[in-house]
C-alpha cells in the first residue's frame, strides 16, 4: 500500500520552487501572475488558485495569509517557461551560483579563494546589464531573508504518531504552528528542536508512577535533552486509583529535584497547546538574547560569531557581511549606503547597525 504525500512533498514555498529553475522567487511571482493565480494588488492566489489546487492557505500565527504553491502544478507551469529566461534572469542565475560556491568554500575554511570569487562573480557579466543584474540579486537575497525570518518565527512543535488522537493536533494547526507527526525516540512533542515534552493525562501519570514508568521516562529525557518538561494533564490527585496522595507529591518532588525536569499542569488540552505556544515563544526569545555559551574556535568563527551580535544579523547575513567587507572593523567603520549593498541587508537593517555603532548611551 503506498503511503500519502506529506505536506513537504506536495507543497513549497516560491523561492524554493523557484531554485530548481533558477529563478528568484520574484520571477516565480511574476510567472503565476501571467497565469492568473496571483492576484496583482493583493498578491495573494487568486479563487483560481486554490480552486484548482494550484496553491494552498497556511495562516501564520499573527493572522497573515501564507501560501504555499503545489509542487507538480507549478513546476510544470516553470518547466514551459524555463526556455525563456531573459538575459538578466540568466546572469542572475550565473552569478548565484558562484556566490554560493563562493559561501561552500568559506564554511570549508577557504577564505582566500571564496574572497576572490565573490570579488570576480560580476566580471564575465555584460557591463551594459551589470548595474541591474547586481540590483535584482541583493533585492532578491532581501525578500529571502524576510521569508525565512517569517517562518522561522512559527512554532515548530514535532508530534509522537501515538499521540494523533490527543486532539492537539488540530488546535495547534489552528494556531499556525508547523506540525509534523513522526515516531519519536523519547519525549511525547518536541518544541522548536531544542525543548522535549513528555505529556501524561492525570490517570496515566498515575499509573506511570504504579509502574514506576516515569521514573524510567526521566532519565531517558534527562540523558538525551538538555531542555524537558513534564505536563500533566488534568488533575492527578482526582482519579480513581487507589493511590496515597503522599506517594503522587513524593514523584512529583522527585521528577523535579532528583531529576531536575520541571513539572507543569494544564486542566485541558485546549490549555495544554497554549502552554506549547508559550514554551515556543519564551524558547525563540531565549535564542535571540542567550547565544548558549557558544565558543567559536577558529578566527573566522570569533568574527561572524561577532557579527551575529548585531540587530538583524543572522549566520547568511553574517557570511554575507563578511564576505564584502573582508573584516569585522570594515563592518563597523561602513557608511549605511555602504552596508546596503550587500545581499540581505536592507536599509531598516542598515539604519540599526548605524545607530548602534554610533550611539552613547552611557553618556549624562
Amino acid at each position: 500500500m503506498s503511503k500519502k504525500k506529506k505536506f513537504k512533498d506536495k507543497w513549497s514555498s516560491q523561492t524554493n520552487l523557484g531554485k530548481k529553475f533558477g529563478i528568484s522567487a520574484i520571477k516565480v511571482g511574476k510567472i503565476l501572475l501571467e497565469y492568473g493565480l496571483k492576484d496583482e494588488e493583493t498578491k495573494e492566489a487568486t479563487k483560481k488558485a486554490l480552486d484548482e489546487g494550484y496553491a494552498k492557505l497556511t495562516p501564520l500565527k499573527d493572522g497573515r495569509n501564507y501560501y504555499m504553491w503545489s509542487i507538480e502544478k507549478v513546476e510544470r507551469i516553470l518547466a514551459k517557461k524555463q526556455d525563456s529566461l531573459s538575459e538578466i534572469d540568466y546572469w542572475v542565475h550565473e552569478v548565484k551560483e558562484i556566490l554560493e560556491k563562493a559561501n561552500k568554500l568559506s564554511e570549508e575554511g577557504q577564505d582566500k579563494i571564496s574572497v576572490l570569487m565573490c570579488e570576480a562573480a560580476y566580471d564575465e557579466v555584460p557591463k551594459a546589464i551589470r548595474g541591474e543584474v547586481k540590483e535584482k540579486i541583493e533585492s532578491e537575497s532581501r525578500h529571502e531573508e524576510s521569508e525565512e525570518e517569517i517562518i522561522s518565527k512559527t512554532p515548530r512543535i514535532q508530534i509522537d504518531h501515538r499521540e494523533k488522537n490527543s486532539g492537539l493536533i488540530e488546535l495547534l494547526q489552528e494556531k499556525f504552528a508547523q506540525v509534523e507527526v513522526k515516531q519519536l525516540s523519547y519525549a511525547d512533542y518536541i518544541i522548536n528542536n531544542r525543548v522535549f515534552v513528555e505529556r501524561k493525562s492525570a490517570e496515566d501519570f498515575i499509573q506511570s508512577i504504579i509502574s514506576q514508568r516515569i521514573f524510567k521516562q526521566c532519565r531517558v529525557l534527562r540523558e538525551y535533552a538538555n531542555r524537558a518538561v513534564v505536563l500533566i494533564e488534568g488533575d492527578p490527585y482526582g482519579t480513581d486509583f487507589e493511590i496515597d496522595e503522599k506517594a503522587i507529591l513524593g514523584a512529583m518532588v522527585s521528577i523535579s529535584v532528583s531529576w531536575q525536569i520541571p513539572i507543569l499542569f494544564s486542566l485541558s488540552k485546549e490549555e495544554t497547546a497554549e502552554l506549547f505556544l508559550m514554551i515556543a515563544s519564551q524558547d525563540r526569545q531565549e535564542e535571540l538574547v542567550v547565544r548558549r555559551g557558544y565558543k567559536p574556535k577558529t578566527w573566522k568563527g570569533r568574527c561572524l560569531f561577532l557579527l551575529q551580535g548585531l540587530p538583524n544579523i543572522g549566520p547568511k547575513a553574517a557570511k554575507n557581511l563578511l564576505c564584502h567587507f573582508q573584516s569585522v572593523e570594515n563592518v563597523i567603520l561602513a557608511e549605511e549606503h555602504e552596508l546596503t549593498k550587500v545581499p540581505g541587508i536592507g536599509a531598516k537593517t542598515a539604519r540599526k547597525l548605524r545607530k548602534l555603532i554610533t550611539m552613547t548611551p552611557f553618556l549624562s
